[in-house]
């Protein structure tokens, strides 16, 4: 009986969607081409002139909200942020933070606080290092330790 009820239902819905469906019928009216090109050309300048516009608009209101809420699209209010939070672009800018807070770029640096920290770069200062407390790199030094502790390669 359900059964029944719900095909008889799906099928008064289907009938009734259909039923309500009118052919469309298309009129044509009778109009001059040369008015119509006409009004096109005379249209375009103020959809330029609209589009300048709202062109305008949205980058003032960028520059706008970035003002209020700290959001920059120039160099130099990037370089003033970066004087008031320590955020920096330059070069000289990372050289002078690396000095006072001992993060370095150059090589003279990292060799000079290697010297202070016992971290080294170079080749013979890690072999002074693998001397003094067994740590090698050569492979005959590494024989030379298997021979004496029963470690073979």
């Amino acid at each position: 009986m359900q059964k029944t009820l719900i095909l008889l239902m799906l099928f008064t819905f289907t009938f009734v969607s259909f039923a309500q469906v009118e052919e469309a019928v298309r009129y044509r009216a009778p109009v001059d081409e040369a008015l119509i090109e006409q009004q096109i050309n005379v249209s375009q300048p103020s959809e330029t002139i609209d589009q300048m516009i709202i062109q305008n608009r949205s980058n003032s209101q960028l520059d706008e909200l970035g003002g209020r809420y700290v959001w920059v699209r120039s160099g130099s209010q990037l370089d003033e942020l970066g004087g008031r939070y320590v955020w920096v672009r330059s070069g000289s800018q990372l050289d002078e933070l690396g000095g006072r807070y001992v993060w370095v770029r150059s090589g003279s640096q990292l060799d000079e606080l290697g010297g202070r920290y016992v971290w080294v770069r170079s080749g013979s200062q890690l072999d002074e290092l693998g001397g003094r407390y067994v740590w090698v790199r050569s492979g005959s030094q590494l024989d030379e330790l298997g021979g004496r502790y029963v470690w073979v390669r």
